[in-house]
């Protein structure tokens, strides 16, 4: 019946999809399915909080319907509302496949979609710092999968998270650190990182100093921050790298490409030994310790970082 609107989302055309839903409401106000595709439509498009005002409508019609489970679950994972997001998760992983089957999109969705809510689960998990649980939810989706059953997640990036909750060694923030202001959220992340690329594109040094600076004064307890001006101020051969690396590396000892950074402000500092000792922390650690630990970016990323500690140590070596 709306051939048209899935083609729309298949395609990705939301501005059109979100012009076509909202005329069919108007003519079927009571479409659980309708108000529940302009949800995922207004998620998609970045609008999560409209899209959530959505889903609380669509659920006036029709509470237990899957496809509406699956969009709030997703949402609420975007507003990192990961507690509500799993009672969403839940439903589905409880549901029964003949009703999800019926309600939705038929028998092979219905598999699909439960196997899907096990690893969205998971990763709302990981955010509640509960990696065992997580892992095991992990295993039991991979366990899953099927040939010719569709996920939203490729089998690379399910290995990947995988490994990133074997590996870890994170600890849970006590409640002092959950509750104290410093922290960054994700999209303020990405705002940061947008800025720095202006800054570089346009060679404004100076510039991008300051704002960093600035940044880790508004949010202290976020050690990716310093991480990044001692990296800065690294390569612009600044030794007030120092100051910086060594308080990110204070605050997060089993990061190691905060460990290599705060070499690199060692061996700028003359500090030869230090930087040894810590470089040596590096070399030593298991390669997938590193690919999928703190921050990890996988195995070429850490074969990289321990190819870049080792040559660090062969040039202290010569200079010292």
């Amino acid at each position: 019946m709306y051939d048209d609107l899935v083609i729309m989302i298949k395609r990705e055309q939301f501005k059109k999809a979100k012009k076509f839903l909202k005329k069919e409401i108007s003519k079927t106000p009571n479409s659980v399915y309708l108000y529940t595709q302009l949800a995922n439509v207004l998620w998609n498009l970045g609008d999560s909080e409209g899209a959530f005002s959505i889903t609380e409508q669509a659920k006036q019609i029709d509470s237990q319907y899957p496809l509406l489970y699956y969009t709030r679950g997703r949402i609420f994972m975007s507003l990192e509302r990961f507690r509500e997001a799993i009672t969403e998760w839940n439903a589905l992983i409880s549901d029964d496949i003949e009703h999800l089957s019926e309600s939705s999109f038929g028998k092979r969705w219905a598999f699909s979609v439960k196997n899907d809510a096990l690893f969205y689960k998971a990763e709302c998990l990981y955010h509640l710092y509960r990696d065992i649980d997580a892992l095991s939810l992990v295993e039991l989706h991979i366990k899953n999968r099927r040939k010719g059953l569709s996920s939203d997640f490729t089998i690379k990036d399910v290995r990947k998270f995988q490994q990133v909750l074997q590996y870890n060694e994170r600890k849970e923030p006590s409640y002092n650190e959950i509750n104290t202001s410093g922290f960054l959220k994700p999209t303020q992340v990405q705002q940061i990182e947008k800025k720095l690329e202006s800054f570089e594109k346009n060679h404004q040094k100076k510039r991008l100093i300051s704002y960093l600076k600035k940044k880790c004064r508004e949010f202290p307890n976020e050690y990716w921050l310093k991480t990044c001006l001692a990296e800065y101020l690294y390569n612009f051969g600044e030794k007030e790298c120092l100051t910086y690396a060594r308080d990110a590396y204070r605050m997060a000892p089993n990061d190691m490409l905060v460990a290599y950074n705060y070499a690199c402000a060692l061996f700028l500092n003359c500090d030869y030994h230090i930087a040894k000792e810590i470089l040596d922390i590096i070399i030593k650690k298991s390669i997938k310790e590193i690919a999928y630990g703190e921050h990890g970016e996988g195995l070429r990323w850490a074969n990289n970082l321990v190819k870049d500690a080792n040559s660090l140590y062969s040039k202290i070596d010569e200079v010292g």
